[in-house]
């Protein structure tokens, strides 16, 4: 009788951790399937601000060519700063700081780069 006590606690024991098991299993499931979509929606957000990146690089590229070509006058309502870019807030980004500080031809040739798609590890050194 004892024995069929014990043997009967250990079952239910036994199927309570195999429930346990499966639950976690199931929610491992879960997040791993989480993971992969939240890295396909991260791969995403890259792709689409590269192109964003090298699209307004094209953009700059004409806009800089245009001032050089005589048609450089400021638009109405265009306050120059003196800075190539502006950003909103009271601290500016690193990367603005960077551009800012760049010459009129290397953000040239940078532009020209990035229309053409050659940037690579030259556009991690400015000159």
């Amino acid at each position: 009788m004892l024995l069929m006590i014990v043997v009967t606690a250990t079952l239910r024991e036994i199927r309570r951790i195999e429930e346990e098991e499966g639950k976690l299993m199931k929610q491992a499931l879960e997040i791993q399937s989480k993971v992969v979509r939240l890295r396909e929606q991260k791969l995403h957000m890259q792709r689409k601000q590269d192109s964003l990146f090298s699209r307004g690089m094209v953009e700059f590229e004409n806009d800089l060519r245009e001032q050089e070509g005589g048609g450089g006058a400021p638009a109405v309502g265009d306050t120059p700063t003196g800075d190539v870019f502006a950003a909103d807030g009271s601290e500016e980004p690193d990367w603005v700081r960077e551009l800012n500080a760049m010459s009129p031809g290397s953000l040239t040739q940078l532009a020209a780069s990035v229309g053409q798609g050659t940037v690579g590890e030259s556009s991690q050194s400015h000159p």
